[in-house]
C-alpha cells in the first residue's frame, strides 16, 4: 500500500477562525470592564436570535458564528474575553454593522 497522508486541518482560504485565548491563559472579565460586559450581553442576545431562527444548539451557533467548536462558545459565555476579532466575526456573521457588539442595546425596542 502506498503511503497514507492524514487529511489538512486547515480551513479553506477564505475561512478563518478567530483568535481564540485558551482556557489557562483567559482572563476572566472584570466587574468595571464595559466593553467585554456589552460583547457578553450582545451574544446573550445572538443566541436568542439564533435560536428563534432555528439554529439552536451550541455546537451549530458556534459554527454559524465562525468560532468553531461548542466549547469556546462555552468558555466565551462563562467569562473569557471576546476579541475584538471575535466580535467583528460575530457581527459578519449576524449581518450587524462593525462596532455592534461592543455597544450597549439593552434599552432598545426588540424589533430593531
Amino acid at each position: 500500500m502506498g503511503n497514507v497522508h492524514p487529511t489538512s486541518t486547515r480551513l479553506a482560504p477564505h475561512r478563518h477562525r478567530a483568535n481564540y485565548t485558551p482556557r489557562r491563559e483567559s482572563r476572566v472579565t472584570a466587574p468595571n470592564d464595559g466593553a467585554q460586559l456589552n460583547r457578553r450581553a450582545n451574544l446573550r442576545g445572538v443566541l436568542i436570535e439564533l435560536d428563534w431562527l432555528g439554529v439552536c444548539s451550541y455546537e451549530n451557533q458556534a459554527a454559524f458564528l465562525g468560532l468553531g467548536k461548542r466549547q469556546i462558545l462555552t468558555d466565551l459565555l462563562r467569562g473569557t474575553d471576546i476579541t475584538t476579532a471575535a466580535a467583528r466575526d460575530i457581527e459578519w456573521a449576524m449581518q450587524k454593522r462593525s462596532g455592534w457588539m461592543d455597544e450597549d442595546h439593552r434599552d432598545e425596542p426588540l424589533d430593531d
